[in-house]
């Protein structure tokens, strides 16, 4: 991890650090909703800055000061920029990858990286907007929606040869749900009555599937209209491995926000 990390901040990587503090990628290498220039992802942010703080208590753990200054200077400068240039503080509202194109703010589940990750990069005050949106705008009775059904290109049915545009265009994605489960926990706190209701609400349904279709196995992704048909691999890791988070993993709800943005 340590060298993937020196190769970004070198510059020596498919991702590296721009001027303005984010981690800049190839969106071609994304595969929901990929992009045609180099672009920051909201996700590649959240990945990044959690990496470079797993490093920074690795580093404090063995007692090497000089690695853990490092590394915490790195996380405290992508934190910042993230939340500087990736939240519309206007309108409220993540902002799902930036360019010298501009920005899209186009809902997508991969926001939802932002709060669950053990550090997650998005400052506190900010975790109820988030969750509360991406549930209201891509929340559906199997998953979340990989885009907003009345957003521009959005599909919601993908029979045959079509399931190919399927991570461009919609879908149910699966493999999101574990993430909201853990924003929305750490957002709202385990034992509330929201958070409960949640659980039980989304995470039946998608139980349900291992007796569907093949057995003990969640679908890559289904339509997203009714009645929500599998599409893709009948049998998805990312998928299933949702279950087995949302109902195993311990979320800590704690945050990094060394500066007020």
């Amino acid at each position: 991890m340590t060298s993937a990390i020196e190769a970004i901040a070198a510059g020596k990587s498919h991702a590296t650090v721009g001027a303005d503090g984010l981690a800049y990628s190839s969106g071609h290498a994304r595969a929901l909703a990929a992009r045609e220039d180099v672009t920051a992802l909201v996700e590649i942010q959240a990945l990044y800055f959690n990496a470079l703080k797993v490093m920074e208590e690795i580093a404090a753990h063995f007692r090497d000061d000089t690695s853990a200054r490092r590394f915490h200077a790195a996380a405290k400068g992508v934190h910042r920029a993230y939340n500087k240039l990736m939240w519309d503080a206007y309108n409220h509202v993540p902002v799902d990858s930036y360019s010298e194109k501009g920005m899209d703010r186009t809902p997508r589940p991969m926001a939802l990286l932002t709060v669950s990750l053990s550090h997650p990069i998005l400052v506190r005050r900010r975790w109820e907007l988030l969750v509360d949106q991406l549930e209201s705008a891509l929340m559906t009775p199997l998953g979340l929606l990989a885009m907003p059904q009345d957003a521009p290109g959005s599909r919601q049915y993908f029979d045959g040869d079509t399931a190919e545009h399927a991570p461009k265009s919609g879908g149910i994605w699966p493999q999101f749900l574990g993430a909201f489960l853990a924003a929305h926990a750490k957002t709202f706190g385990t034992e509330s009555s929201t958070h409960n209701e949640r659980f039980f609400e989304y995470l039946k349904p998608l139980a349900d599937q291992l007796c569907q279709g093949m057995l003990n196995h969640v679908p890559e992704f289904f339509d997203s209209g009714e009645p929500y048909r599998e599409r893709g691999a009948p049998a998805d890791a990312a998928a299933s491995g949702q279950l087995i988070w949302a109902l195993t993993a311990k979320v800590v709800p704690r945050y990094y926000e060394p500066d007020a943005q």
